[in-house]
């Protein structure tokens, strides 16, 4: 049986993949928010940390099935170009968490790095995600393609498997890396 959160995700992530495939970011671009985030080792770090290069951020939860089950997809991207996880707290301690995130990586062989975001970062992001894209929240999953200074270039919503978002996904993240050789 699923929880009431699990459900919430499943809809969410299944509504934003059937009405918001992937796009090009508005003239104004969205500078993702530098915020304070976790390594998988529990040390805390901000997110500018990891700009200098094109960036893929992949904004998931563990009550998303759909972001579980795509982990396949996000291992082959994460092998091709520069790729982070940002792991959204469900309400859980930051231990709790990391368990929770060590347990989805060992069970569904998950490759690629992430970074824990707390509540109240996961905030700051949704809040800018609002504002730039005049949505109600931030679904899950989410792909951001960000430059080298974190301005934000593409968005897919939803899963990688629907509205052909893998490979506008990958044209995205390829023309930033030939730009910024």
């Amino acid at each position: 049986m699923y929880s009431r959160r699990e459900i919430m995700g499943l809809i969410g992530a299944s509504f934003a993949g059937l009405l918001l495939p992937g796009k090009a970011i508005p003239s104004e671009p969205l500078r993702f928010p530098d915020v304070s985030v976790h390594k998988e080792n529990g040390q805390e770090t901000s997110l500018h940390k990891f700009y200098g290069k094109p960036l893929i951020l992949n904004v998931w939860a563990a009550f998303c099935r759909p972001c579980i089950e795509e982990i396949p997809l996000v291992n082959k991207l994460a092998a091709a170009h520069n790729l982070l996880g940002l792991y959204m707290m469900s309400g859980g301690t930051l231990e709790e968490e990391l368990l929770g995130l060590q347990t989805i990586k060992r069970n569904h062989a998950a490759a690629f790095q992430n970074l824990v975001v707390p509540t109240g970062s996961s905030s700051i992001i949704n809040k800018a995600y609002v504002r730039h894209t005049s949505s109600g929240y931030l679904p899950v999953p989410t792909f951001f393609v960000l430059d080298p200074i974190g301005d934000v270039q593409h968005i897919s919503v939803g899963t990688l498997d629907r509205n052909n978002n893998y490979a506008r996904l990958e044209q995205a993240i390829v023309r930033l890396e030939e730009q910024y050789k």
